[in-house]
């Protein structure tokens, strides 16, 4: 009897921990960054109904907020916010962060510049010491993380690398591409090619990568639990098994970065 009573206990109090954790209010951010997060009602992002769609699966309710991501980063770290999207493991590792098993997104690290200096110049000298010689003048993001080799080229020449901030600055780095104030733009194909082509730009075309793809995670803060992080590991597996993590993807045009060793 006395185990059994303990059997029901044990229950109720798993149900009522269970209902007080999906009951909370995640609190999630991240910058903008199309196709992946963007800040359009109709439109959201890939990883926006990503997360949606596991929240309504498990009962969660989501509080999104786009920032510049080095806020984002720095309001984890002081639990301030719950969830940060789309990071690297480098990202996670130096902010002490949880993250997901499975991937959330992908990265390359890939060079844009103006289709008039492309054709100025032979495909084949596209390398990247090419690019980070000469003064070239290089356009990223502050607070990304684009891997050792390229970090440490970035912080050899501090004075001809322009570090764009605030809740858009991949679309800031194109106008300045567009004006001339940058040579080269740096960030990831997925991200690039959407963007152009919500913009109609057809003057601006990929000539060098560095790298192979770097795997995204969500990262949670160090207080997080870790039976949610486990629901949104199960839940993109979910999504990709039934088909709507590949419809999602086809609403924004944009191939899937995973594969069956990430997920």
């Amino acid at each position: 009897m006395y185990q059994s009573l303990f059997r029901f206990s044990l229950f109720i109090l798993l149900l009522v921990s269970s209902i007080s954790l999906n009951a909370k209010t995640l609190r999630v951010a991240s910058d903008y960054w199309c196709p992946f997060i963007c800040d359009n009602r109709h439109a959201p992002g890939i990883l926006i109904e990503i997360i949606n769609e596991i929240a309504l699966n498990n009962q969660l309710l989501l509080d999104i907020q786009i920032m510049p991501l080095s806020r984002a980063l720095k309001m984890a770290t002081q639990n301030e916010v719950d969830i940060v999207l789309a990071l690297t493991q480098q990202h996670i590792s130096e902010f002490n962060l949880k993250r997901s098993n499975a991937t959330f997104g992908g990265w390359y690290n890939d060079f844009y510049t103006l289709n008039q200096a492309a054709n100025q110049t032979s495909k084949q000298a596209y390398t990247v010491p090419f690019i980070f010689n000469n003064n070239h003048r290089i356009g990223v993001i502050k607070g990304y993380h684009y891997g050792n080799k390229l970090e440490k080229l970035l912080t050899k020449q501090p004075d001809s690398v322009y570090y764009a901030t605030g809740n858009a600055p991949l679309k800031r780095n194109i106008r300045l591409l567009q004006k001339g104030r940058i040579d080269f733009l740096l960030d990831s194909r997925f991200n690039l090619n959407y963007l152009l082509s919500e913009l109609n730009l057809h003057n601006i075309v990929r000539v060098a990568t560095e790298g192979n793809l770097t795997p995204l995670y969500i990262g949670f803060n160090a207080q997080f639990n870790d039976q949610v992080i486990t629901l949104f590991d199960n839940g993109i597996a979910q999504l990709k098994t039934d088909g709507k993590l590949q419809r999602i993807l086809n609403q924004y045009n944009t191939e899937p970065w995973y594969d069956t060793k990430h997920l």
